[in-house]
């Protein structure tokens, strides 16, 4: 029999489909390419999922906070560790003053629709602590707070109080910048506690800070009572060197038509996190043999869910499937899946105990930057990069990544021309990656940073 290239081809894709590897074949031939295509787009090992016509931007709305865009100090100046200083910048932080009804500097509010109630109640081994009531809620939060507080820009700073609730809750930052404009980040998530339990929360200040508060709202039906607030410069351990991971979510035909060329370009390397359902069966998703030329290129493979839901919402069964449905489908198609990010950055205990039988890591969409004193790897803290994040802004973020050894992780969903809230133009995109490749921080992927936070 004659060998043509075609029985060639043929005959290398036979050997290699039933080992597993991949491999670019003589004369121009994918063979790696057309294994992913036999494998993956019959629909092998990944189904079709229902349409994702409803899939929006992969940032939960109680964490969808822009950071103001700040002034292009150098990283020596905007981003310099702040020593450990001892004083309290919280004013009766103990809740041990009055003035009248209320705790001297303090005040309450409740924004929105709901009957939020405020009362001084004795405290964690102390004659004052505040309580916040809450019986009928739609939206909004009922808050105590304080004053703003002057903090130096680019410190990083350590946040304290005690409390216990009957339903979760999440502290507020808020941050003034030097034109008077406030924005708020909601900050990590806080358990249930019945009996009087500490929060302790750690976070960077951009450049163009000038001051900040933070307070501890209810923003739900339940109570809330907390004492012994506290808010401290302190130093931020480092690793042993600045690392920044570029993060997909969803796998947006986009990302492989205007990210891909990019990152070639510039040498960059990414995490992709796909929906493994949606992938070859929507146009504006990723087939699997575009997910391959990532994989070609030294891209990281990660899971995003089988469909895109909200796992807080599904029962156990379902939290199962989605997790382990992706992981096996991807697994089979592009090598080994070892990162997760949940859709949303919806969370809760029961998600992240599952999340931990399947896989090494989950990213969140929680603002902030991962150091040796805040990783959390089934928390991991990312920057939201926007339509409308400024040059300055990435830029901001990467100083503070190299000037304290930290890992910035930074997520993108589609790279496109006229998109929505959460898109990057390829021109801006392109900017982004010409700062990174400025700052001469290390580029990672998430596994691979994360296997050097071990290090």
């Amino acid at each position: 029999m004659k060998l043509t290239k075609a029985r060639v081809a043929i005959l290398i894709f036979t050997l290699l489909a039933s080992s597993g590897s991949y491999a670019i074949g003589r004369g121009g031939i994918d063979v790696g390419r057309a294994i992913v295509e036999s494998r993956c787009s019959a629909g092998a090992f990944i189904a079709h999922a229902n349409s994702p016509s409803a899939v929006q931007a992969d940032v939960h709305s109680d964490t969808s906070v822009t950071l103001p865009n700040v002034s292009g100090q150098s990283a020596a100046s905007s981003f310099a560790s702040v020593a450990l200083a001892p004083a309290n910048l919280i004013s009766n932080g103990n809740i041990e003053l009055l003035a009248g009804t209320k705790p001297k500097g303090w005040d309450s509010n409740s924004v929105g629709s709901n009957d939020g109630r405020f009362a001084i109640v004795a405290g964690d081994n102390s004659r004052h602590a505040l309580r916040i009531d809450v019986s009928n809620y739609i939206n909004g939060t009922a808050d105590w707070f304080g004053p703003d507080l002057a903090t130096t820009p680019g410190g990083y700073y350590e946040f304290q109080d005690r409390y216990r609730s009957d339903v979760t809750t999440r502290a507020v930052l808020m941050l003034r910048d030097n034109t008077g404009k406030a924005q708020y980040v909601n900050l990590a998530s806080v358990p249930a506690s019945d009996q009087w339990a500490s929060y302790t929360q750690r976070f960077f200040v951009p450049s163009n800070i000038t001051a900040v508060m933070i307070s501890h709202p209810l923003d739900r039906i339940g109570w809330l009572e907390t004492d012994s607030y506290s808010l401290r410069a302190a130093t931020a351990p480092a690793f042993s060197e600045a690392m920044v991971s570029l993060t997909f979510d969803d796998g947006w035909s986009s990302i492989h038509a205007n990210a891909l060329p990019l990152m070639d370009r510039y040498n960059v390397v990414s995490t992709q996190y796909l929906v493994s359902g949606f992938l070859g069966g929507y146009k504006e998703y990723m087939k699997p043999s575009q997910i391959y030329d990532f994989t070609k290129h030294g891209h990281e493979i990660a899971s995003h869910t089988f469909d895109h839901p909200d796992l807080t919402q599904v029962n156990d069964t379902q939290l199962g499937r989605q997790l382990n449905v992706s992981h096996t489908g991807l697994s089979k198609c592009f090598g080994p899946v070892t990162d997760f990010a949940p859709p949303f950055g919806s969370n809760n205990q029961r998600t992240i105990t599952a999340e931990k039988g399947v896989y090494q890591t989950s990213r969140s969409t929680e603002v902030g930057f991962n150091s040796p004193d805040t990783l959390d790897p089934f928390q991991l803290k990312v920057q939201n990069v926007r339509a409308d994040t400024s040059p300055a802004q990435m830029q901001a973020w990467l100083y503070t990544a190299k000037a304290n050894h930290v890992w910035l992780i930074l997520v993108y969903h589609q790279v496109i021309n006229g998109g929505g809230e959460y898109s990057r133009t390829p021109a801006d995109f392109e900017t982004d990656l010409q700062s990174i490749k400025a700052s001469g921080i290390a580029v990672k992927t998430i596994h691979d940073g994360y296997a050097a936070t071990q290090e």
